[in-house]
């Protein structure tokens, strides 16, 4: 009858009404979770000047005669230095994480170019007079380049830092890392006279140990 239909024409409405709040309140939460996610993440490009000091071991393996002596497995250890600027991409995370790929490229003594990229994480702690102390670590690869010869190896190794606001978008950067490298490049054996010299399986090396590096820079974030 007309009653009937009348009432379940308004529980039909009703019911409606309900999933569209509901539906409503989910949208809502989505659009919220979005939002939320979207301000917690701040992009950032970054450009610096390093000073790079490393630690590496020169060296010569086999034997060389020369005027009836034998020198054998010779090494010496050194240290190199050179100024470069480097690139930064990455992203902040609930304004406490930070991470970024790094790269920069150094020439330094004997004609060795090293080319290096790191993934960085850093923990920002919390803003004080504008400044943002942080601790990380951060691992990647080095490329060495020295003459025609080349290796690729890996390096590891931890950064700490602070940060100062310049403005809402920009800020100044001053830290220091170290690294524990992996790497080494060595020439092909050799056997034979040269000139006085007698070479047997002899091949020299250079082997990359660690680096000290202090930087400033500046990034922008958006």
């Amino acid at each position: 009858n007309i009653a009937t239909l009348t009432d379940l024409f308004i529980e039909i409405r009703c019911e409606s009404s309900v999933s569209m709040k509901k539906s409503l309140v989910l949208a809502g939460l989505i659009l919220a979770g979005t939002s939320a996610v979207a301000m917690d993440t701040q992009w950032l490009v970054g450009l610096d000047a390093s000073r790079a000091k490393v630690e590496s071991t020169i060296g010569f393996s086999g034997t060389a005669t020369m005027s009836g002596v034998d020198y054998s497995n010779l090494s010496m250890d050194t240290d190199d230095k050179d100024t470069a600027l480097g690139l930064k991409f990455g992203a902040i995370f609930d304004k406490s994480h930070r991470f970024t790929l790094n790269y920069a490229k150094y020439d330094f003594d004997y004609d060795v170019e090293a080319k290096v990229t790191t993934l960085n994480y850093d923990y920002l702690f919390e803003e004080t007079n504008k400044f943002t102390p942080f601790i990380g670590v951060h691992a990647g690869q080095i490329d060495l380049d020295a003459l025609e010869f080349s290796d690729s190896g890996s390096l590891i190794g931890i950064q700490i830092g602070t940060t100062y606001i310049i403005t809402d978008n920009m800020e100044f950067e001053i830290g220091v890392s170290y690294s524990s490298i992996d790497s080494k490049i060595t020439t092909p054996t050799i056997t034979g006279t040269y000139g006085n010299i007698s070479l047997t399986n002899a091949s020299a090396y250079i082997e990359a140990d660690d680096v000290l590096k202090t930087y400033v820079g500046l990034n922008y974030k958006f």
